[in-house]
Order: C-alpha cells, then structure tokens, then sequence
C-alpha cells in the first residue's frame, strides 16, 4: 500500500515561514489591531450617540410635563436618491412654557424617512395646521420638546453600531492572535536564537505532544465536538436569529395597525427572515432530541497513540440508545492539511487544502447486538506516516464513529488520536 501526501499542491513555498516572511506577515498583524480598535471605538461612539442618546432621551421624556401645542406647518418632505425616494413627516408646532413661547420640530427622538408615502402622509393627515395636540416639554431645556415618545420598531435599528464593535474588536483579536504565531514562526526558523530558544522534545521534527496515556492500559477518548456542543451552538443561533427577527417584524406589525398602513418591503424582507428563524428554530429541536434522546457513547482505547505495525483495541459502552442504531461504522481516518495564501493583495486569502490518504474500517454492522457489544481491534499499517504539526502543514489521524439513526440526528463522533514514528534501529 502507498500513500501519496499532499501539502496543498499549489504551495511553492516552505510550509514554515522564514524570519523575512514571518515578519513581512507580521505587519498585517500591526496593522489589523490598530485598525480594529478605531473600528471598535467609532462604534462604540456611533452607539452612544446614535442608540444610548436617543433611548436615555426617551426614557427620561415620561417625566416631561404635557402642554397643549399649536401646529403651523405639516406637508410631506420627499428625498429622492439615485436609486430610491424616501418621505418623511416636516412639522413645525408652537407651545408656551412658563410664560415664553417657543417652536419646534421634532416629532419623535428619531427622524426617520420611509419608502412607504401613505405612512408620512397619514402622520401628516393626524397632525393638521391649526390643530392642538400635546407636547412633551424638556424642563431643563425647554427648546427640547416632542409630540410622541415612543420609538417603535425603528428603536431597535439605533443598536445597529453595536455590530462594529464587535467587528472591531474580532479583527484586534485576529491581528494579536496573528503576531503571536508569527512570532512562534520566526523563532523556529531563527538560526541565530535557537539555543536560547526552549523546545519540547520532537517540535523539531514536527512530532505533536502526545498524550500520556492513565495507568491500566485504558485510554478514554474525548470526543471532539458532541452533541451537547452542536445543540447549545444551534439554539445559542436561533434564540439570537429569532430574537432578532420576530422583535423587529412584530414592532413594524403593531406599529402598522396603529397608522392604519403597513410598509411593504419590510415586511417582506423580514418575513422571509423569520422563515429562516423557523427552520433554524426546527433544527435547534433536532438536535435537542438527539442530545436528550439519543445514544450516547463513550469509547476505550489501549492507548491513544497508535504504533505502526502493532494491533489497536477499541471498545465502547452505550450510555443510552443502542437499540436505535440501525448501523455502526468505526473507521480510521488519515489526513494531511496544508495551509496556503491564494491571491495577492485584497484578494489574499487563506486557504486549508484537506486531503484523505487513510480510511480504515475498524467495525461495520447492523447486528444490534454486535453494536451494543461494543469491542473491535486494528492492525496499525506499518508504512503509514507518523502525526505531523508544522506551523503550515499537518498530518492528522480521526477516528469516527457513525451511527444511522432513524427520526433524530444521527451519531457523528470524531476524536483525535496519534501515530507514534518508527524507532531507528
């Protein structure tokens, strides 16, 4: 048998970057944290100014006084833009407080224009010239005063800054996470300070830090990602979709019942949204059942690194759920990973190149009671590649567990394991 290793093919250069390149990459670094943290805090101003301003103004109006107002003016204000045209309500209204009179036009603490021409015009219809409503007058200031308080739906779009926040603290992180292993880079490939440099036995070599197996010749494997981690992510995923979504659409719906017209587009646009909330929110359950209700394995190993040439024991206990399995699949995966840069420019990007070299059936059976036995042994191939982890290119060894299940997530379990090299005779 022969097995062909590939390292990301289209790669010409070293998998491990010199000092130069390591340090021409490491300006990307420096420039991605600084550009990161003005992104962050423009955000962040973009959001006291915008979001936290409007919706403290709003709160502190429901200790404002009420004082009747004289309206002068109301007429429809149109935008036209390139592509679109907007309206938006222009009043103008006049009110006396403490025996001064005063104008003004704001008529709510958001200006907001709107595709939607029947609903500026129905705000403007309410609040005719010549016709006394009630404003709410600012004490402290009273130049500062608004014919309604409520925000409605639009409110919620005030804390779209927050999202540049988080952008901009992403991209600082990525820049420092960057540096660091820039720098771990360099300091492999820096002849001058690898005396002083302290290594873990094998790094050289690309040998990984294998596991110290517990006494007994018995090795738990630790699964990579089960099912509790694949639930919480989808459910984290719908409450934040849904959440979103269903506040905005049933704002816009109650804030269209209240004027007697409805905008079209939005409500389009976040109908179809809120179809993808609902399939996200089916998913979520799936993987509910499949958490709560489904089979649940754990898997023993003689060790968790393999030996060429030598026999690899497996067994495994069913916690719950065996007899829903309608097939069992165990099998040894082998893999190379290499990663590489495409592009130049803006058009840079990074790449991981996988490519499978080993697929080893360790077990495969829809005997139920063959499953819920739960033992198998492998024969290591002797000329398979050793673990390998170099800063660019890896060799890595997964064994998977498959289970088909009928009617809820079927078992996926992955989990990690090593191939120890040869010794040299």
């Amino acid at each position: 048998m022969k097995f062909r290793l590939n390292f990301g093919g289209r790669r010409k250069q070293s998998g491990v970057p010199t000092v130069r390149q390591a340090r021409k990459r490491g300006r990307g670094g420096w420039l991605l944290i600084p550009f990161g943290l003005i992104f962050a805090i423009g955000g962040g101003f973009a959001t006291w100014f915008v979001a936290i301003d409007t919706w403290y103004n709003a709160l502190q109006s429901r200790d404002w006084p009420e004082v009747a107002c004289t309206i002068v003016s109301s007429e429809v204000e149109t935008r036209r833009g390139s592509d679109s045209t907007t309206y938006r309500p222009d009043l103008s209204y006049r009110y006396t407080w403490e025996d001064r009179e005063w104008e003004s036009s704001r008529y709510r603490f958001i200006n907001f224009s709107s595709g939607n021409r029947s609903w500026a015009e129905a705000i403007v219809a309410t609040y005719s010239p010549g016709s006394v409503h009630t404003a709410l007058v600012n004490p402290r200031d009273p130049s500062e005063a608004v014919l309604e308080r409520e925000l409605g739906w639009h409110g919620l779009l005030t804390f779209i800054p927050v999202l540049f926040i988080f952008v901009g603290l992403a991209l600082s992180g990525a820049g420092v996470y960057g540096l660091r292993k820039k720098r771990e880079a360099a300091q492999v490939r820096s002849g001058d300070s690898m005396a002083s440099t302290e290594l873990r036995p094998g790094a050289l070599l690309g040998l990984p830090e294998f596991p110290e197996d517990p006494p007994g010749g018995k090795a738990e494997l630790r699964p990579r990602h089960g099912p509790l981690a694949r639930f919480l992510g989808m459910a984290g995923f719908a409450v934040l979709w849904n959440g979103f979504t269903w506040t905005i659409l049933g704002a816009i719906i109650r804030e269209g019942r209240e004027s007697g017209s409805h905008e079209i587009m939005p409500l389009a646009i976040l109908s179809l949204f809120a179809l993808i909330g609902i399939a996200v929110a089916i998913a979520a359950v799936y993987y509910a059942i499949g958490f709560f209700f489904g089979p649940r394995v754990t898997v023993y190993a003689g060790s968790s690194t393999l030996a060429c040439g030598q026999s690899w024991n497996l067994n495994w206990t069913f916690r719950r759920g065996s007899g829903n399995i309608g097939r069992l699949r165990v099998f040894l995966e082998g893999a190379t990973e290499g990663e590489y840069t495409t592009g130049g420019g803006k058009n840079r990007s990074r790449t991981i190149d996988t490519k499978v070299f080993l697929r080893e059936e360790i077990f495969d059976s829809e005997e139920r009671f063959e499953i819920a036995r739960g033992e198998a042994a492998l024969t290591v191939p002797e000329n398979i590649p050793h673990s390998f982890e170099a800063p660019s290119n890896r060799i890595v060894y997964t064994l998977r567990v498959e289970g088909d299940i009928r009617f809820m997530p079927n078992l996926r379990e992955q989990y990690r394991v090593y191939v120890a090299p040869l010794p040299v005779l």
